[in-house]
């Protein structure tokens, strides 16, 4: 309940209404997002009581249903993101920054309902990994998903390239992270974690690496020209989407160091862990 109504808060708080409570409730409780943010929360609740009992997931309840749930989205937002960026018809929108792009809205109130929840769930359960990091990821995405359809219109062509296509690296992460939160469970299918980690590299260094960068450097120089012929809907908001489309793309580079140094160790050993190795095969 009080997951819920964090949830609901976040969203619904920021709307000022002269309107009936009953009405403004049948807004709210009709408007996408919310949807999405009470079916997360019941997913949650009801997968955490459940892992609670019994099996494999006993020791940390929260953080499989969190996982399960992250699973549903990211892969929902990644299917539907990417089919709108390659098969969409995305290369006919002629105004990239305010368009109104059906489909576009609907992916993006998904992923605020996720961001959202997934920002409350990381900041209640201190067993979550890289907390910090998370939370300020989570806050930074949330706030510009937010502003790009209830605040304006704005942004609907990029946006589907960064909460849906992009999201593509992140379904096999999901399961890359839940078997380092449950190892033992990662050991019974030693196949799978590998494939898992394999193809988590390979398209985190597409789709963040390389084309992230890309998509973000068209946003800013369109973004910059608006700005500076007038055209620009709100300054401060496009500086921010700026700033912190910045700071996101530097966390996704650093992520990708990560990774190109975790990818290295692999097929470039060094001496110490050859010798760990056989160190241990002895």
């Amino acid at each position: 309940l009080s997951l819920s109504l964090s949830c609901l808060l976040v969203l619904g708080g920021v709307r000022q209404t002269t309107q009936p409570l009953a009405m403004m409730l049948k807004d709210l409780f009709t408007e996408l997002t919310v949807q999405w943010i009470l079916g997360l929360t019941v997913i949650y609740s009801t997968s955490n009581y459940v892992f609670k009992k019994s099996g494999p997931f006993k020791t940390k309840p929260g953080v499989a249903a969190h996982q399960l749930c992250a699973l549903f989205c990211i892969l929902y937002c990644a299917y539907y993101g990417a089919t709108l960026w390659f098969f969409g018809g995305m290369i006919e929108v002629e105004d990239r920054l305010y368009q109104n792009i059906g489909p576009a809205e609907k992916l993006i109130k998904i992923n605020l309902a996720f961001q959202t929840f997934d920002f409350v769930t990381t900041f209640l359960d201190k067993q979550m990994h890289q907390r910090s990091i998370m939370l300020a990821h989570h806050f930074v995405a949330g706030s510009c998903a937010f502003l790009s359809v209830y605040h304006a219109t704005y942004l609907h062509y990029y946006m589907v390239f960064y909460t849906g296509c992009s999201e593509i690296s992140t379904v096999p992460l999901v399961f890359v992270d839940l078997f380092k939160y449950f190892p033992k469970v990662g050991e019974k299918v030693p196949t799978f974690d590998l494939i898992c980690k394999a193809l988590f590299a390979i398209l985190f260094i597409v789709f963040r690496v390389v084309l992230w960068p890309i998509v973000t450097f068209s946003y800013y120089k369109e973004s910059f020209y608006s700005v500076m012929d007038g055209t620009a809907h709100s300054v401060p908001v496009v500086m921010y989407f700026i700033t912190f489309g910045f700071a996101l793309t530097l966390l996704q580079q650093y992520w990708g160091i990560k990774v190109l140094k975790a990818i290295g160790a692999i097929l470039f050993p060094s001496k110490e862990d050859g010798a760990a190795g056989n160190k241990k095969g002895n």
